[in-house]
Order: C-alpha cells, then sequence, then structure tokens
C-alpha cells in the first residue's frame, strides 16, 4: 500500500474517532487500532494528532466547497447563485460533524490557534471562490463594477456574524439536529440587502 492509500486511510479512522468521541478525548491508539498501526508508526505518517485534525478538517472543507460550487453552477441568476453559495455552506456545516467542532467553544486553550489557522484557511478558500462568482457577475453586467473580493470577505463575514449569534445562544448548539432556518433566512435576508445596493440600474 502506498504511502497516500494509507494517509487516506488514517484520515478516514481520524474522522470517524473525532466525529464519535470528539477531539479531546480521541487518542492516537483509537486512530491506529482502526487502520492497524501503533501509534509510534503513526507518527511516520502525521507527527501529531493536531495535524491528523487539521488534514481531516481540511479535507472535509474541501469535498464541502466542492458541493456547493455543483449547487452554485446549476442556478442561472446572479443574485441566487450567491445565496445558494451561503446557504449551502451553511447547510453543510450544520451536518459535518468535524467542521462543526470549529464553532464549539472549550476544546481547551491549546486548541485555540489550531482553530483559528484552520478557520482561516477554510475562510480564505471560500473568499477566492465567492469573489470568482460575483467577478463573473460583474462580467455580466448584473451588479456594478467592484472590488470582488472585498465584497465576498464582507459577505462572508457578515454570515459568520449572523452564525456566531446562533452558536453561542444559551439554547442551540449548531449541529445536525439544529433546526437552522431561521439563521439562513437572515443570512439570505441581509445578505440580499446588500445584493440590492450592488445590482445594475
Amino acid at each position: 500500500m502506498t504511502t497516500l492509500n494509507k494517509k487516506d486511510k488514517i484520515l478516514k479512522a481520524a474522522s470517524e474517532c473525532f466525529a464519535r468521541y470528539g477531539y479531546d478525548k480521541t487518542s492516537l491508539d483509537d486512530i491506529g487500532r482502526m487502520v492497524g498501526l501503533n501509534k509510534t508508526s503513526l507518527y511516520h505518517y502525521y507527527k501529531s494528532k493536531d495535524a491528523i485534525f487539521m488534514e481531516v478538517i481540511y479535507h472535509e472543507a474541501e469535498e464541502h466547497i466542492g458541493k456547493v460550487l455543483e449547487d452554485v453552477e446549476k442556478v442561472e441568476d446572479y443574485k441566487k447563485k450567491i445565496l445558494t453559495f451561503l446557504t449551502k455552506r451553511l447547510e453543510y456545516i450544520s451536518h459535518a460533524a468535524n467542521l462543526n467542532m470549529l464553532t464549539i467553544e472549550g476544546m481547551g486553550k491549546s486548541m485555540k490557534p489550531i482553530m483559528e489557522e484552520l478557520y482561516e484557511r477554510n475562510m480564505e478558500i471560500e473568499v477566492q471562490h465567492l469573489s470568482q462568482i460575483i467577478e463573473c457577475c460583474i462580467k455580466k453586467g448584473e451588479i456594478i463594477a467592484c472590488d470582488a473580493r472585498k465584497i465576498a470577505r464582507t459577505i462572508l463575514t457578515v454570515t459568520e456574524a449572523i452564525k456566531y449569534k446562533t452558536v453561542n445562544s444559551k439554547d442551540c448548539n449548531f449541529s445536525a439536529d439544529t433546526n437552522y432556518s431561521e439563521t439562513e433566512n437572515e443570512v439570505v435576508f441581509t445578505v440580499t440587502l446588500i445584493l440590492d445596493g450592488l445590482k445594475v440600474r
């Protein structure tokens, strides 16, 4: 078996362990048992549990953005394209067991730098994709000429603020069991105001 295949198996096992037990309760021994490796052998592929967790989240986010973009491609209207990107993004995050950990507080101070790095890396990928959609809308004359990257980051920042409010409400954890329709409605309403201001008249 190649190193790449073995790493894929490790990531799949780690993803299952993190989703089932959470980050803190998952050990390298747990992951190793699922792929027939001891902890020492795991170090040949990944230097730490943190490194494995980061790679799991990165792959999960990559898979998510691919599915989101597939949905966006099916939509013609410029406003619907952007709103589809945002609502499908929210829908995915709410059901992604491991990515969801990035929104959970109390994981311990040692996890804070890792979560911040993952958050920024994923945000940058999403800004790039959303700005490309906006640039396409500008070229088609659907919205006014503007700094697509700045608009993309602003829209995602607003979306994150609304999501943060949901995550930190007293009776809500942003998980697969959460009814996030209210959050989605608020995102659609707020972002529509921004897009209406950019529409060519």
